[in-house]
């Protein structure tokens, strides 16, 4: 069955506005900055008028639009990763942030070798490399979510999952 707008307009009326400030928290609880928080549930308040025809109004309607929020948020990211979008406001806030900060601590996945000694190094270098990468990127003070994208762009990992990185920072397993 075909809706056309006007019933699409009822329908999100009647089950999605009741419930925008919860989109908008879970937008919130998965966004870097308020830029990326508002682009996420812009994207997702489109895509649920789309398909709001495909809601069954016998469940429940808070996982069904967790779940769409939670797709959207994620293929937003792959596509920012393949794409590598770099977003001028974290940009802008990173200078701000390094500017005011009098730490010298500039340690990277490519020159670590030169902050740390020999025993280190070897130890380090016995991790597989997801591992490795985020117990350095955390020395760096990447927070959990940062390391989880960075991994995730570098194609360490097949999830922005933060567990996946407190694994690998408590086992440095694979």
């Amino acid at each position: 069955m075909e809706f056309n707008q006007l019933q699409k307009t009822e329908l999100f009326n009647k089950y999605i506005l009741p419930e925008k400030d919860f989109i908008y928290r879970v937008c919130l609880k998965y966004s870097k900055t308020r830029y990326e928080c508002q682009e996420y549930y812009s994207e997702t308040m489109f895509r649920v008028f789309n398909f709001i025809e495909t809601y069954n109004p016998q469940l429940h309607i808070r996982p069904w639009l967790y779940t769409i929020t939670r797709r959207i948020i994620g293929n937003l990211r792959i596509e920012q990763c393949k794409h590598n979008i770099i977003n001028i406001i974290d940009i802008e806030q990173l200078s701000v942030i390094r500017a005011e900060s009098n730490s010298s601590n500039c340690i990277d996945i490519d020159n670590y070798q030169q902050f740390y000694s020999d025993n280190i190094i070897n130890a380090l270098n016995t991790l597989n490399p997801v591992s490795r990468n985020a117990i350095l990127l955390q020395q760096s003070g990447y927070s959990l979510s940062e390391i989880a994208d960075k991994l995730y762009c570098l194609k360490l990992t097949g999830t922005l999952s933060i567990n996946t990185v407190k694994y690998h920072l408590r086992t440095g397993k694979l």
